[in-house]
């Protein structure tokens, strides 16, 4: 029962997508980009679709709406 129950949590997460619009996936692009625009670089490394405090930074901040307009003014995003 333990194995079924916890199963169906792990796969029943939301996974949404960065907005690639504003998150670099080139290190060298988005460092160079910070410093030339002068704005502090945001890196990061997260566990993807395994790791519950990264799929709760993804889904409550990174895709936040909010967050995206303030990041595009205010820093670089890797």
């Amino acid at each position: 029962m333990f194995l079924s129950v916890n199963s169906y949590f792990l796969f029943s997460q939301k996974n949404t997508p960065l907005d690639s619009t504003i998150w670099n996936t080139n290190f060298k692009f988005a460092s160079e980009l910070s410093k030339e625009k002068k704005l502090p670089l945001i890196m990061v490394f997260s566990g993807s679709d395994w790791c519950k405090p990264c799929i709760k930074l993804r889904e409550q901040i990174l895709v936040d709406t909010l967050f995206c307009t303030w990041a595009k003014k205010k820093c670089g995003l890797y």
